[in-house]
């Protein structure tokens, strides 16, 4: 491994405000390990929003006011010590990790799955991580789906990191071909579409499927 490896993240919160909000549930998946690490976190409800809450399940999942019981901090900081941080979205994980253990120990360049498939799909802001393993569902790829519990959500944000590395050599080549008919070409009548999206589909168009 390299020296600062892979953590996967996802956290379920009470709100999307880490000022005023704070975790309740957190999955940790180490690149080296065979299955994510999930538990629930001591927090208490004070200015929850209830959509939130509806979203993540809480009430089935949790069923109480709060928890003043749980996983210590320094359990969930320890495996992150010096990890990349992969997430959907991970300042936000990143934010709510930071008032759960009091110290960004992380490191500091995050990775987001989301903004990779963006550029790879010429989109022009980042989607909803449901949209953005939808996308990769219908161009082959299994990626599981995200549920809104922090252990689902994590297996999901996993496998689209998997697809984009497995992407990557793909879209080089996707790249260098369109170049090369770009400069054959005259004024590029025959070629449609942007830029982005012809490398876009070049590149997926030439993964294998499914997966």
């Amino acid at each position: 491994m390299t020296d600062h490896p892979l953590a996967f993240v996802d956290v379920e919160t009470t709100g999307l405000d880490a000022r005023i909000h704070q975790p309740w549930e957190v999955s940790i998946w180490l690149e080296e390990d065979p299955a994510p690490w999930t538990t629930q976190v001591r927090h208490t409800l004070d200015h929850a929003d209830p959509r939130a809450l509806e979203i993540g399940g809480y009430w089935n999942r949790c069923g109480s006011l709060g928890v003043d019981t749980g996983t210590r901090p320094a359990h969930i900081a320890n495996p992150l010590r010096g990890r990349t941080l992969v997430a959907a979205n991970p300042a936000f994980d990143a934010a709510f990790l930071t008032r759960l253990i009091g110290a960004p120990v992380w490191h500091y360049r995050l990775i987001d799955v989301s903004a990779g498939v963006m550029w790879l799909l010429g989109w022009d802001r980042p989607r909803s991580l449901l949209d953005t393993c939808a996308a990769l569902r219908d161009r082959g790829f299994t990626i599981p789906e995200p549920d809104h519990t922090a252990q689902g959500d994590v297996r999901a944000v996993r496998a689209v990191y998997d697809a984009l590395r497995d992407l990557a050599p793909d879209r080089a080549r996707a790249a260098a071909a369109i170049e090369a008919a770009d400069a054959a070409a005259d004024a590029g009548d025959d070629q449609p579409g942007s830029w982005s999206e012809r490398l876009a589909d070049a590149a997926l168009g030439s993964t294998g499927a499914p997966r």
